[in-house]
């Protein structure tokens, strides 16, 4: 069961987006797909000079953080590029439906920093995705993704999402810039990686400290996904294409 407190008070006056804080250690190492599959899902996303993380929801959709495009302007429309990892090509996406956290300016709800991509061209039947999770879950996760401190992509295996708060999932997994957007996961019965969370916020740290609810990282809870995928399936299959807004 998640604490609900009052920490996410104190959180927004100096949270940012992407920016940096380790807890107890840097636990982190090089993304291989042979260790961990799901990385094959996830990849880095470019918009204008910014860039992130972003991961597959199906073969012709994938999800970050709406920060990457704007905080105080609608995204629906942007377009952003999409590189698989260690996949050269860069894939070309449009946003179809977001979270709208500028529709609530401050202080920042990283409940809504979210966005639905649309690829352009949908991908072959096999290639890997990650579920989304109906619920937040408290509790150990993995998470992979692009921090710009380190030379390609990453994973974490043993971080832990500690609570909910009004302004998102409080965690202690790493956050730089770049893992914005990067999902926070868990496995089925399967073996299927499932998205819990995505990569928000995090204080300005030099250096790793120890962990404080007060100073914990903050992840957007993917939920409010599913309906957004579920909706964008229906008008592709209705042959119902979106407004593209060229940035």
């Amino acid at each position: 069961m998640f604490r609900s407190t009052l920490v996410a008070l104190l959180l927004v006056v100096t949270l940012q987006p992407a920016t940096a804080a380790i807890f107890e250690r840097d636990n982190r190492f090089a993304a291989n797909a042979r260790l961990d599959p799901a990385v094959r899902a996830i990849g880095q996303a470019y918009f204008r000079s910014r860039k992130g993380t972003a991961f597959l929801v199906d073969r012709c959709h994938a999800a970050t953080s709406q920060h990457l495009v704007s905080m105080t302007a609608d995204p629906v429309g942007a377009r952003i590029s999409f590189r698989l990892f260690h996949d050269r090509k860069k894939l070309r996406t449009t946003v179809v439906d977001a979270g709208h956290l500028e529709r609530r300016k401050a202080p920042v709800d990283y409940l809504r920093d979210w966005v639905l991509l649309r690829l352009d061209n949908c991908l072959p039947e096999d290639t890997p995705t990650f579920g989304l999770a109906l619920r937040p879950l408290e509790g150990e996760v993995a998470t992979a993704g692009y921090p710009s401190d380190l030379d390609g992509p990453t994973l974490e295996w043993d971080c832990r999402i500690r609570a909910l708060t009004a302004q998102g999932l409080l965690h202690d997994c790493a956050s730089y810039p770049g893992s914005s957007g990067s999902p926070l996961f868990v496995r089925n019965a399967d073996g299927v990686p499932v998205a819990v969370a995505i990569q928000a916020a995090a204080h300005r740290s030099r250096s790793p400290e120890s962990f404080r609810l007060d100073r914990a990282n903050v992840a957007t809870p993917v939920a409010p996904l599913v309906g957004a995928l579920i909706r964008d399936t229906a008008l592709m299959e209705k042959g119902n294409p979106r407004t593209i807004r060229e940035d």
